[in-house]
């Protein structure tokens, strides 16, 4: 009898703490998806509803600032659309390749020093990035770089992702050596057992990091605004600031369109949710795989 009531405190006592998590995710996720519906709603808006005093919706839901965006001769969307993923794809293909080589060669060879080589790499994740522009910045110069993509991903063809090379070491201890065993009996060369062994199990970590960059790159302001000069070469991040100055009359009593600033943001990030619900299976996957190992 004692124990049939323990069992049910237990049980009343587990379903208060369920409900009590799922009522603070829920408030959690409204307060975090608040920006985004103002955004979204604020594209939707005139201008002097867009700077008037806050309001939970528009008089009237029309899609006359996604017109005017879309058909702006100073603002051209594909272009920089254009333009962001091209330096994705230099980033993203430098990044895969040359961290994961260098994680399989943390993981299937032995040499000196080797977990101290490893640990002094992952103590650089503390340093903040904005501590290296100043030199980085000078070294573009005197290369010639300045307008130019190269500064944004030049350095991931070296192997220069800590994080990257982390998650790929993770999981690539994961692996039985057993097959490598059976490769190198078969024949198998070591880069031939890294490009058709490791690589196609490592799917999961392959499309988190792919997912990781396209975010990344999608929504870096500060990288292209130390390089990127001319407005032709602007990221989509970058263009939203040809909007916000585009009708500036020099006058102090000059407003932001933040009608039009919202439409062209909820464009840019259509890309973001497609991409992220696409692969949010493979994301959740990735990075459970590439749990915490010795």
């Amino acid at each position: 009898m004692n124990k049939t009531v323990k069992m049910n405190k237990m049980s009343t006592n587990n379903n208060i703490y369920k409900v009590g998590a799922y009522v603070a995710l829920t408030i959690t996720s409204i307060i975090v998806m608040l920006p985004l519906y103002y955004l979204i709603i604020t594209s939707f808006k005139t201008f002097q509803e867009s700077i008037a005093e806050f309001k939970w919706f528009p008089a009237s839901f029309n899609f006359d600032n996604y017109r005017t965006v879309l058909n702006m001769k100073d603002f051209r969307l594909f272009r920089y659309f254009v333009n962001t993923m091209f330096i994705f794809i230099m980033k993203t293909a430098g990044t895969l390749f040359s961290c994961s080589v260098a994680a399989y060669g943390f993981v299937r060879y032995r040499f000196k020093y080797k977990e101290l080589i490893f640990a002094l790499l992952m103590s650089v994740l503390m340093l903040p990035g904005e501590i290296l522009t100043i030199p980085f910045y000078e070294v573009f110069i005197k290369l010639n770089w300045m307008d130019s993509y190269k500064p944004l991903y030049i350095g991931s063809f070296f192997a220069t992702d800590i994080f990257a090379i982390f998650l790929f070491r993770q999981f690539f201890k994961s692996v039985p050596g057993s097959l490598f065993e059976a490769a190198r009996i078969d024949g198998c060369g070591e880069f031939r057992m890294f490009l058709q062994i490791m690589l196609p199990l490592s799917k999961p970590v392959l499309i988190t990091m792919f997912l990781l960059y396209f975010t990344g790159t999608y929504n870096d302001i500060y990288g292209p605004s130390l390089y990127i000069l001319s407005e032709n070469k602007y990221t989509l991040a970058q263009s939203i600031k040809i909007i916000e100055t585009m009708y500036d009359t020099g006058s102090k009593d000059y407003l932001v369109p933040w009608n039009l600033v919202s439409a062209a943001t909820v464009l840019s990030i259509i890309p973001v949710f497609i991409v992220f619900f696409a692969g949010q299976r493979y994301f959740v996957e990735g990075v459970s795989m590439t749990g915490i190992k010795g």
